[in-house]
């Protein structure tokens, strides 16, 4: 039951006015229903100004959920950090003692020496009915009153999320209770998802008047929430305005921000490479001193596919110098991204393999067991640069690592991975005798692959078809098939094989050794049509295609290689002059002038 003596505490609250509740005696004695109905909460006299938000409105009334308490201090510490720093702005309600002070410890003693004898849900009921006599400020301040008190009430974020929605045509929200109310809803779903857009709405009219470490908190909390951005207007803005105001941003902000970008797949080359200018200026990154904030910078340039070879120099010294001991999971992120991006100058390899030697002394077999998807990551990024420790994989990927690794949840799965450690260590270290998968760990794993499919994969690479179509219509049909060429690389290439004694094309013999093809003078081609998810920006290759080409070339295998631009012309050309333009490039493979099996009369 709610306590009087605390209704008439409150009731000194400049935001919790008495009225608001002597008239809902009755109320005192009513439990909250176990489906809460935010409908009852506020006037609805406006939602017949608001016909386009209908459908809307009562599909989030539906969703609406318990109420639920917890404590604050289950959040995370960078919220509570956030929180007080939004709060500095805030001026907070007297106390009932005019002998106390009005800041937010007096007032949480206040409440807290008597919360449990508090009815907290009759409280919440009570501020909820009541947003039509409050101003977005008081709704906010009673919002951010509940969170410093340690009452986390979903009943209430949730009702200030459809009231702020329903209402958001006539509010009028500055920038520091645009990230408030930003704080308070972003981690309920789907009750924010519209209310999001909206104040994405309202953030892009107002990006000038935010501060940059308010628009960092906002992207901290969207990426928290799981919300990406929907506005890419909005996301380029930001963008423009950091480079802009670079100076005027907190340093440990600016990693919030690399999430966001990389949540919301925000791609722009010159923006990224400026970025990258302003990192390395002014050895900027010794404003970080642990591994996980530097480590965003290389994740998120790696993530979109553009390089910056002087950052990754200096993410790759600035890690060597930290005195705490990175975690596991910052370098393999670190190192993931070195592999993807293919850094394989004399200085950053130098860099990487110190990281490599220094992991040999500090990894422990808990960590492995633990997580050990850091360790995969860490090992992947390396064989993409040719880099396999064969010490820490014979030592740390054992059975029972195996095994964790199949069991690992879909959030954390690194199926893909293991069969490319797996069938990487058997072309590239030959000298490497265990068999990293048992019989038993290899059924199970091709279990979980079975949806990578070959016929699949060519169909939905639209090139493919015309350019198959073609060679197999000018060499003929059996000497030209299309699959996964090397188990382990999921894209599908042309593969060709061609008699270099008789000149002519043969039907490829997919179980061919290559000491066969060698005694039988025959010449095996893969036909590789590119596209730009395995390139950088720059047109370098990725580290899977940069791996797969290693590999294949290993084996013995001549590569053409057909560049994405080209590669998407294709679906234009007449048949007869793809034909052409492929011979063309298999010619220069055999050192023999192809020409088409079917010449006309």
């Amino acid at each position: 039951m709610l306590s009087r003596a605390i209704l008439r505490q409150l009731s000194h609250h400049k935001y919790l006015r008495k009225d608001w509740i002597c008239d809902t005696s009755s109320s005192m004695n009513m439990r909250v229903q176990p489906t809460f109905r935010p409908t009852s909460l506020y006037s609805t006299s406006k939602a017949s100004k608001l016909r386009n938000k209908a459908t809307t409105m009562q599909t989030l009334k539906q969703s609406s959920v318990k109420p639920t308490r917890t404590k604050n201090t289950k959040t995370p510490l960078w919220m509570r950090n956030m929180h007080a720093e939004l709060m500095e702005s805030v001026a907070l309600p007297r106390s009932l003692d005019d002998t106390r002070t009005d800041n937010h410890d007096d007032l949480s003693d206040t409440v807290l020496s008597r919360r449990d004898s508090v009815d907290q849900d009759q409280l919440v009921f009570a501020l909820c009915r009541n947003f039509n006599s409050m101003s977005v400020e008081e709704i906010l301040t009673e919002a951010d009153l509940l969170y410093m008190n340690g009452i986390s009430s979903s009943v209430y974020a949730q009702s200030m999320a459809l009231y702020f929605y329903e209402m958001m045509d006539v509010l009028q929200l500055s920038p520091g209770q645009i990230v408030r109310a930003v704080f308070h809803v972003q981690q309920l779903w789907p009750v924010a998802v519209p209310l999001m857009v909206e104040l994405e709405a309202r953030m892009e009219g107002s990006l000038p008047q935010f501060t940059m470490d308010q628009v960092a908190w906002v992207c901290q909390l969207l990426f928290y929430g799981q919300h990406r951005f929907k506005s890419m207007t909005l996301v380029d803005a930001i963008g423009k305005k950091l480079l802009n105001e670079f100076d005027t941003i907190t340093p440990e902000n600016l990693p919030m921000m690399m999430k966001a970008f990389r949540y919301s797949n925000y791609i722009k080359v010159s923006f990224y490479k400026q970025l990258g200018d302003l990192l390395c200026s002014n050895k900027y990154l010794n404003n970080f001193s642990n591994a996980g904030q530097i480590m965003h910078f290389a994740f998120v340039f790696a993530s979109v596919h553009i390089t910056h070879p002087k950052l990754f120099k200096l993410v790759l010294t600035r890690v060597q110098e930290l005195e705490q001991s990175p975690r596991m999971k910052d370098l393999s992120k670190i190192i993931w991204a070195c592999g993807t991006l293919v850094t394989t100058e004399t200085e950053h390899l130098e860099r990487i393999q110190a990281i490599v030697d220094a992991v040999r002394t500090t990894i422990s077999p808990q960590q492995v067991l633990r997580y050990p998807d850091n360790l995969m990551d860490f090992l992947v990024g390396l064989a993409y640069l040719d880099i396999y420790p064969t010490d820490l994989i014979e030592q740390y990927l054992g059975h029972d690592t195996i095994q964790m690794l199949l069991n690992l949840d879909s959030g954390r799965s690194k199926f893909v991975q293991l069969e490319f450690l797996a069938e990487s260590l058997t072309i590239e270290c030959p000298k490497f005798k265990r068999k990293l998968l048992s019989e038993a760990h290899h059924r199970e794993l091709v279990s979980h692959l079975g949806h990578f499919r070959a016929d699949v994969d060519m169909k939905l690479r639209k090139p493919m078809l015309p350019a198959i179509e073609a060679l197999r219509d000018a060499i003929g049909e059996e000497n030209v098939h299309c699959c996964f060429v090397l188990p382990h690389f999921k894209t599908t290439d042309i593969l060709l094989e061609f008699d270099q004694t008789k000149k002519c094309f043969v039907p490829p013999q997919d179980k061919r050794s290559t000491n066969e093809l060698n005694s039988a003078n025959v010449k095996r081609i893969i036909v590789m049509l590119l596209s730009k998810a395995q390139t950088s920006y720059d047109d370098r290759p990725l580290g899977m295609l940069h791996c797969k080409l290693r590999q294949l070339r290993t084996l013995g295998y001549s590569v053409v290689q057909i560049s994405a631009e080209e590669a998407l012309t294709y679906t234009l050309m007449e048949k007869k002059d793809l034909q052409d333009r492929l011979l063309s490039h298999v010619s220069r493979a055999v050192d023999h002038r192809l020409t088409r099996h079917r010449e006309e009369d």
